[in-house]
């Protein structure tokens, strides 16, 4: 997900794309453990997808 697409959502959509994203990154740390080696590459990009989600919603936080 773009940081564009993330600054144009509201706080409660962010939130709920989070909760998503931890979700899916709770299924591949479990698959990357069983040995599936093609969930390792997506652990990385998720977990840099929550960070800007974070960011954004600190930042409206802040802002309003």
């Amino acid at each position: 997900m773009k940081i564009y697409e993330i600054r144009s959502k509201s706080i409660s959509e962010l939130i709920s794309i989070g909760k998503e994203m931890r979700l899916e990154l709770a299924k591949l740390t479990i698959k990357k453990n069983a040995g599936m080696r093609e969930a390792g590459d997506k652990i990385s990009s998720i977990k840099k997808t929550i960070a800007r989600i974070e960011t954004v919603i600190s930042e409206k936080k802040r802002g309003s």
